[in-house]
């Protein structure tokens, strides 16, 4: 069991206690089950959520991003192909490490094994490279 302490200096005798809840809950794929429909996922990596609550998921094995809308239990491809076949075409990534949105909703991956940065615009079928260093691997994205 995680517990975190606040402590406020102003009133110490106030301290409130917040613990972390051991029961998971699904929220994206199934338990126990893999593959590359639409409600299941293949060794999901890097998360994301956005300012409305939607879930963006790196579906490594499956070389795609999902998205997958509060209280939803299907995702929708937003990255890659939908079938889960990786490349390095522009409608394709190849197990994506990371993702991050942006305000305007653009999606950032990490796509690992093509050693490059994708920019996928809302509704796009494709992504454009906008950094990448052959032999170089990224893993993560970090808005500040």
């Amino acid at each position: 069991m995680v517990v975190v302490l606040i402590i406020d200096l102003e009133y110490l005798d106030t301290i409130l206690v917040l613990r972390w809840n051991r029961t998971g809950e699904t929220i994206a794929g199934v338990t126990g089950q893999f593959g590359n429909a639409s409600n299941l996922l293949n060794f999901p990596w890097g998360i994301y959520v956005d300012w409305s609550n939607a879930l963006y998921i790196g579906d490594q094995l499956n070389s795609r991003v999902q998205k997958y809308l509060k209280n939803a239990t299907f995702g929708e491809t937003v990255a890659g192909d939908p079938t889960g076949i990786g490349g390095s075409a522009s409608n394709r990534i190849d197990h994506p490490t990371t993702v991050a949105v942006d305000m305007n909703g653009t999606i950032y991956v990490c796509d690992r094994w093509n050693y490059r940065i994708q920019l996928w615009k809302p509704g796009a079928s494709n992504g454009t490279t906008i950094a990448g260093i052959t032999g170089f691997n990224f893993h993560r994205i970090v808005f500040k």
